[in-house]
């Protein structure tokens, strides 16, 4: 199976409080072919439908109207989540500040909005390095990165009993 299929198969969760960037999100995604993306429009919005949906992917909004992606993030440390999602952070005014403690929270990376696709892109290969293991139709297979640093993953060794 092709990376690109792999990493697409993630459930995402798009979180955004601008509704024109929120849509541009969800419709980059579906474009290269992701299948489980949701969205919502406020920070309390991401902590229910991370219960209901258990994305392995959130792109999030690190400054929404009525909680910041810092909030975020601590309130959903909170959670008792298996696996934890991994999330991208998404903002239009990033300072070195805001990106160290996105980063310190657990951020896999940071990306300017508005951003290009490819940008997006490499950004979801970074997950793929980071998540070990994804759904695919269903089934949980276990999968490992190829150590080549392009987010592509092979199938782990089967576990010895």
């Amino acid at each position: 199976m092709g990376t690109l299929r792999r990493i697409w198969s993630f459930r995402y969760l798009v979180a955004d409080d601008s509704l024109p960037q929120r849509k541009l999100a969800v419709r980059t995604l579906r474009t290269f072919g992701a299948k489980f993306v949701s969205d919502v429009g406020s920070g309390a919005d991401v902590l229910s439908a991370v219960l209901e949906r258990s994305p392995d992917v959130i792109l999030l909004d690190w400054f929404m109207t009525d909680m910041n992606g810092d909030v975020v993030f601590r309130s959903l440390s909170s959670i008792d989540l298996a696996p934890r999602p991994a999330i991208i952070v998404m903002t239009a005014l990033p300072t070195a500040a805001m990106v160290a403690m996105a980063r310190d929270l657990g951020a896999v990376t940071v990306i300017r909005k508005p951003f290009a696709p490819d940008v997006l892109l490499r950004s979801i290969a970074r997950v793929a390095e980071t998540v070990p293991s994804v759904e695919v139709e269903g089934a949980r297979h276990k999968l490992m990165p190829t150590g080549q640093g392009d987010g592509a993953l092979r199938p782990m060794p089967p576990e010895s009993s």
